[in-house]
């Protein structure tokens, strides 16, 4: 941009415009010509910086005065704090609320409780997980084959290393038809069980009455040692199911405390036959 100012005819030569936002809040015209500056104030005064060999004069509506060059750096040093500020972007205020909230939410872990369950309210929870699960129930493939879709695949199960046990035992039981056996592994050592990985002999699939929604509940318990025996029988109802749960808690040379913590897993399955 260019300008021409109303100033003493020496110094009334074409400038270049430089923006100067310090706390005179003014422009400075810079002179191509000579050493020589133009400083113009918001009370629209026009003051004229001139390099002579020994310092800076100003020329201006007061009259002409000599400066020192300790003038001359303070000026220049106000300019360049004002260009700087004016190129600083402030930094975007941070809600140290909702990013203590999201972290919160995001290492908050489910706690596994056996609390509300009769059998194994006792003993310590630990956390068991299925993919064979459609929001509250088994899909069809866990089923037994007489059901629409059934497959008779026992359910996946996932959980962590439980700390102290060598060996894990399954149950799975309909605790609304007298707590029939529908699954029973004995000592399974890993911790990672796909979709069918019981046998026959170890799983029937859900076989509720036409109609009948019932609740199968996955027990796995978490054993310091293998036991004398694993009580029940599969397709059998367990009346004594809690005799069955108390008899792990002792090993096969009889310490007792064996049952280091038992996950859960619950789901339901309505009877849905083909038709006839």
């Amino acid at each position: 941009m260019q300008c021409y100012y109303n100033t003493p005819r020496k110094v009334r030569e074409k400038c270049i415009i430089g923006r100067f936002t310090g706390n005179f809040g003014g422009l400075i015209c810079y002179n191509e010509g000579v050493s020589q500056r133009i400083l113009i104030l918001p009370c629209l005064w026009i003051v004229t910086l001139k390099r002579k060999e020994f310092g800076w004069w100003i020329i201006g509506k007061k009259g002409t005065h000599f400066m020192k060059k300790t003038l001359a750096l303070i000026l220049c040093g106000a300019l360049m704090l004002s260009i700087a500020g004016c190129g600083t972007t402030a930094e975007p205020a941070v809600n140290s609320g909702s990013d203590t909230q999201a972290t919160t939410e995001t290492t908050t872990a489910a706690v596994a409780d056996n609390s509300d369950d009769k059998f194994v309210s006792a003993y310590p929870a630990f956390t068991v997980t299925s993919e064979s699960l459609n929001g509250t129930k088994w899909v069809k493939a866990c089923a037994h084959t007489d059901l629409v879709d059934g497959e008779n695949a026992s359910p996946q199960l996932s959980w962590e290393p439980v700390e102290g046990a060598t060996v894990y035992v399954i149950y799975m039981v309909d605790i609304s038809a007298s707590n029939n056996i529908h699954w029973k592994s004995a000592y399974a050592t890993e911790t990672n069980l796909p979709q069918g990985w019981a046998s026959s002999d170890d799983y029937f699939g859900p076989r509720p009455p036409e109609g009948a929604t019932n609740q199968y509940n996955v027990y796995v318990f978490a054993l310091k040692a293998p036991v004398e025996r694993v009580k029940g029988s599969v397709r059998l109802p367990a009346i004594k199911f809690q005799e069955f749960v108390d008899a792990l808690d002792t090993d096969a040379e009889g310490n007792t405390g064996n049952i280091v913590a038992v996950g859960r897993v619950i789901g339901k399955c309505t009877g849905n036959y083909p038709a006839d």
